[in-house]
């Protein structure tokens, strides 16, 4: 068996327990268990949707998320566009949740179950950060860039320790 192949099988062995452990997380999420405060009903409703797209391929649109949540809040409206990207941002960046967004065909939000899916989910985001670094850059100089990477790095270490 070559190299790559026996990577391979490593990789996919990772992400049969991955998918479980995936799984597992939703349910705390969901349960509220093991979460920095209790997630919204709108996060809830929002996550049980994702929970059955699993992969890239299986990406959902917002518009559909939209449709399956129906009329929500005290209003009874639909779910604004901006406040599902809010708050598929708030599952990824406070309960951890690896959800993807792909700009490509299938398009959509997805939950991240392969190394392509995390690539696919990272890349948009890679191109957003670079695009902010030149700006920043472009108001500064490169050492103050410099500087302000290493402390955002601190900030993300500290966070992580903190939960």
């Amino acid at each position: 068996m070559n190299t790559q192949v026996q990577l391979d099988v490593v990789a996919n062995a990772a992400l049969v327990v991955h998918a479980q452990e995936l799984e597992e997380r939703i349910a705390a999420v969901l349960c509220g268990r093991d979460v920095p405060w209790p997630p919204t009903d709108l996060e809830r409703a929002v996550l049980s949707i994702l929970a059955g797209h699993k992969g890239h391929a299986d990406a959902i649109r917002i518009a559909e998320i939209q449709l399956q949540l129906g009329p929500h809040g005290l209003e009874g409206c639909v779910v604004p566009e901006r406040e599902i990207k809010a708050t598929v941002k708030s599952l990824v960046e406070n309960f951890r949740l690896p959800i993807g967004g792909s700009r490509r065909p299938p398009c959509g939000y997805f939950l991240v179950l392969t190394v392509e899916d995390r690539e696919l989910a990272i890349h948009p985001l890679v191109a957003e950060l670079r695009s902010i670094s030149r700006r920043v850059r472009s108001l500064s100089n490169k050492h103050e860039l410099a500087r302000l990477f290493g402390q955002i790095q601190l900030d993300l270490d500290r966070e992580r320790g903190a939960a």
